[in-house]
């Protein structure tokens, strides 16, 4: 356990210390990862996958195509929606700052076996259905002033 509680709080220092040489906080690059890794999202997908209030992606969302990182793009097949994309300038600044943590990746897995490989990924998926659960249930029972509890 407290190995897991070490990986989780030192790769949230390392998205801090990314975002801070772009201008930006943690959850800002980690919303710009799933993005980037999930291909175009709608404002309303992002805030259904990271368990953040509308008015918080909004917002984040804001900071990220001020800074040039994302564009606001409509959706081809339905034009009332919004796309959030990349922009060049995100994967020309972005990707720099992971290189060495990707080669070092790499390298830490090439020790492991297939089968060790295989068992680590279905850990951390597991573990990664533990936090979005737990993420839930907690976002499910937050309560703001005036307004009635969210139910998943």
């Amino acid at each position: 356990m407290m190995a897991g509680s070490d990986s989780s709080a030192w790769g949230l220092m390392f998205q801090q210390a990314v975002g801070q040489r772009l201008g930006l906080g943690a959850t800002d690059m980690k919303c710009l990862d799933v993005i980037a890794r999930n291909g175009p999202a709608t404002p309303s997908q992002l805030t259904k996958l990271t368990g953040l209030t509308s008015g918080a992606v909004t917002i984040l969302l804001d900071r990220l195509e001020k800074s040039g990182l994302i564009e606001r793009k409509a959706d081809a097949k339905d034009r009332r929606k919004t796309l959030l994309v990349p922009t060049r300038k995100c994967m020309k600044q972005v990707a720099p700052s992971y290189s060495s943590m990707i080669k070092a990746m790499f390298e830490l897995n090439s020790a492991y076996s297939r089968s060790e490989l295989e068992f680590l990924e279905e850990h951390f998926k597991k573990v990664s259905v533990l936090f979005k659960h737990e993420t839930e249930k907690l976002t499910a029972t937050r309560k703001s002033p005036g307004r009635r509890s969210r139910t998943p």
